[in-house]
């Protein structure tokens, strides 16, 4: 967990380990609410314009979401670096974080793809909330070399696009909105 989040769930704790101990589960990611209350993550999208882009972000956390993805533990392709639980069995099969990457942001995104390429799942669960207290760092700002060392990495998966995001919403601004 990072520094700069806040939990907001006083169970948060037995919300992830409940999750992360689900068979053929890699990485356990909470609903993540920036400082202006609306959310910053659910999850990370992969693919389309850009490499990684948050799930969700600008949605009411009390509110339903996309069809509902807000009210349910879902399938993610990535989880974002602020709070995020791996069971030790799992982080022991993935060998761990990688030694190339040197930010948060890609070291958690690459451990959600090699949790995905060993056939294992990601989640994001709304029954826990985190806040960050600061400002939100978007992914284009992360460091120019991580990101192309991950794209490189996963231009597979990439390329592919992200299963679990609709091709017929908005490609240029993803986030769940048509």
């Amino acid at each position: 967990m990072h520094g700069d989040v806040e939990v907001q769930t006083a169970d948060y704790l037995e919300h992830l380990l409940f999750n992360c101990e689900l068979p053929g589960v890699g990485c356990v990611a909470p609903v993540v609410v920036g400082s202006n209350g609306t959310v910053s993550s659910a999850g990370l999208i992969i693919g389309g314009v850009d490499i990684v882009v948050p799930a969700m972000r600008g949605w009411r956390p009390e509110t339903d979401g996309y069809a509902g993805s807000l009210s349910c533990v879902r399938e993610v392709s990535a989880v974002p670096p602020d709070c995020y639980a791996v069971a030790r069995r799992v982080l022991e099969r993935l060998a761990g974080p990688s030694p190339y990457f040197s930010g948060d942001f890609c070291q958690a995104v690459d451990l959600s793809m090699r949790a995905v390429a060993t056939g294992l799942c990601n989640l994001c669960t709304p029954r826990v909330l985190v806040r960050h207290l600061g400002p939100e760092c978007p992914a284009k700002q992360h460091d120019t070399l991580d990101m192309l060392l991950l794209a490189d990495a996963w231009k597979s998966l990439i390329k592919r696009g992200d299963p679990f995001y609709n091709p017929g919403l908005d490609q240029i601004a993803p986030g769940y909105k048509a």
